[in-house]
């Protein structure tokens, strides 16, 4: 078996950002890409979309997922983020995930968030 083929990462927080690394050797950098890389303009849209989309909610939600859920806001917005951007700019938006070392985050946001219709409708 290719050993690339599946190639494990983890989230570990460096300065308060995320930052994902390598699973099995967590000096190895794999994103370190923050909100703050964006410029001006497009870090205040991410942010409206967040402000927007995302309601909080009392216990983490199992239905989405960071990396899922930066995919509808560059379906909305057209600014490509990586998993780790998104995750960043979710903490800046007040949002904790629910285990940091996922590679994934899940956060506490409400299944009345605006996202999930946004969601439904599209699958229709």
């Amino acid at each position: 078996m290719n050993k690339d083929f599946l190639h494990p990462a983890m989230t570990v927080m460096k300065d308060g950002h995320p930052c994902t690394v390598d699973a099995f050797d967590h000096d190895k950098v794999v994103d370190a890409s923050l909100l703050l890389d964006m410029t001006n303009d497009e870090q205040r849209t991410v942010l409206k979309w967040i402000a927007g989309n995302v309601t909080p909610g009392k216990k983490p939600n199992e239905r989405c997922n960071s990396y899922g859920m930066k995919f509808w806001l560059e379906q909305d917005t057209r600014l490509y983020l990586t998993n780790n951007q998104f995750k960043d700019a979710m903490l800046l938006s007040g949002y904790k995930p629910a285990d940091v070392s996922e590679l994934n985050w899940h956060f506490c946001i409400s299944n009345k968030s605006k996202f999930f219709d946004q969601i439904g409708n599209r699958r229709r």
